[in-house]
């Protein structure tokens, strides 16, 4: 037997996105299919599902043979035991990977940037990793400093006049993220919530405007569609490489359709997290979009260098003793969230807290219980969504200089990255 199967899309010398095979059995093609179907978690409560139309499973291998290449090496041994041999038709515009190398002093004494910057021997290790691989996932737990880790992998990739996407999961983080860039004497631009600023080399930015404006990835939107000039390098207005910071939270959806469509052509993609998702279809996007992990760093190998702190973690179980019944779990939730007995404990094993180690961040996923808890302490604080960030910026750096803080935050904005 005979199989051709097709590289796809302009990519890198490294790996393409996608791939399509023909040629394969009819046997063979259901197989894969149904082998690479996974089941959607929730989907048999979903409209769709319940009409019929929809088998509730994401199709990682189409009918028509089309797969993401990073997922070969899960695919071809299958072939390999039905007997086949495969011929390669490669449609790939070849890029030269970068051949730039960083080192712990990078950005020392570097014009426009912070003094005494020294790169950790991970960090440029991962940096490094990342370059030699053009494409991948650095797995580098919380604490590890991701973002001058990121910062210097643009600044490296910047240094072949490529220009840099970055793409962080809020607004907090698009502000932190270039702070820090520009700590580091990058020439960056933010574009995120009103702002707007996409005239500089790298561009830090969230999903959600993305996905409002996809044609940013490419280059072609009205006034975005420029030749930034700075420090003498001259870098074309499209984007030549994407890295996805906190990639554990982009949802299959958004990474699908932002990544493998508007950015389709775009050659580097990198991904950068401190955890891998629970979801096996998002760990399957994920693989499929950025690439395996190519680096990783563990909290405990930090902790045993002395980088990190060590962690203790004390489960405090509370017993409610109610009368009433709850019919589901959304009612449980509102009663544990308004019991003025239950808030009145909490807050009290707040405050006990904060006497014995100091500054102490809450975090909670009701904005009615932020509330009520905030109130019951004073001079604490409760940060969520309706508040400028400017305020949540400046209640973050507060906990430098302050050793009896407490503040309150919603999921929504402190749950991911966050410096503090």
């Amino acid at each position: 037997h005979t199989i051709l199967y097709a590289v796809t899309g302009v990519q890198t010398c490294a790996l393409p996105i996608y791939c399509v095979f023909s040629g394969l059995a009819p046997q063979h093609l259901e197989f894969l299919v149904n082998k690479f179907a996974l089941m959607v978690e929730g989907a048999r409560f979903m409209p769709k599902f319940k009409l019929g139309v929809w088998d509730g499973k994401v199709k990682f291998f189409s009918p028509t043979g089309k797969i993401f290449h990073r997922l070969l090496d899960e695919v071809l041994p299958f072939l390999e035991q039905w007997g086949y041999d495969a011929e390669l038709i490669d449609n790939r515009v070849p890029r030269i990977l970068p051949t730039q190398r960083i080192h712990e002093e990078w950005f020392l004494n570097r014009p426009g940037a912070a003094p005494n910057i020294i790169l950790r021997d991970y960090q440029v290790a991962a940096v490094n990793t990342a370059l030699e691989s053009g494409g991948g996932i650095l797995l580098m737990c919380t604490g590890a400093g991701k973002t001058f880790t990121v910062a210097a992998l643009c600044d490296a990739l910047g240094q072949s006049n490529i220009r840099c996407m970055v793409i962080v999961p809020s607004v907090d983080l698009v502000e932190q993220t270039a702070t820090t860039f520009k700590l580091c004497g990058l020439d960056v631009g933010m574009y995120g919530g009103n702002t707007k600023d996409v005239n500089h080399q790298h561009v830090i930015s969230t999903w959600q405007s993305l996905q409002n404006n996809p044609q940013l990835l490419k280059g072609t939107s009205g006034k975005n569609s420029l030749t930034i000039e700075n420090n003498d390098t001259n870098v074309d207005g499209k984007f030549d490489c994407i890295i996805v910071d906190e990639c554990h939270g982009a949802k299959a959806a958004v990474i699908g359709d932002l990544l493998n469509n508007a950015g389709i052509d775009i050659p580097f993609k990198f991904g950068c997290t401190g955890t891998i998702p629970k979801s096996l279809i998002d760990q399957t996007t994920i693989k499929g979009t950025l690439g395996s992990v190519i680096y990783e760093i563990k909290a405990m190998t930090l902790m045993e260098s002395g980088y990190l702190a060590s962690v203790e973690i004390e489960p405090v179980e509370l017993q409610e003793t109610v009368l009433e019944e709850f019919p589901d779990y959304s009612s449980e939730k509102a009663f544990l969230t308004r019991s003025e007995e239950r808030l009145d404990c909490l807050a009290d094993l707040i405050i006990s807290k904060a006497a014995q180690y100091g500054n102490t961040l809450v975090l909670v996923n009701s904005i009615k219980q932020g509330k009520a808890l905030q109130a019951l302490i004073s001079d604490s604080v409760f940060l969520y969504g309706a508040t400028e960030n400017e305020v949540r910026a400046e209640w973050y750096s507060t906990f430098e200089n302050t050793d009896n803080l407490i503040v309150f935050a919603s999921y929504g904005i402190a749950s991911t990255g966050i410096s503090i």
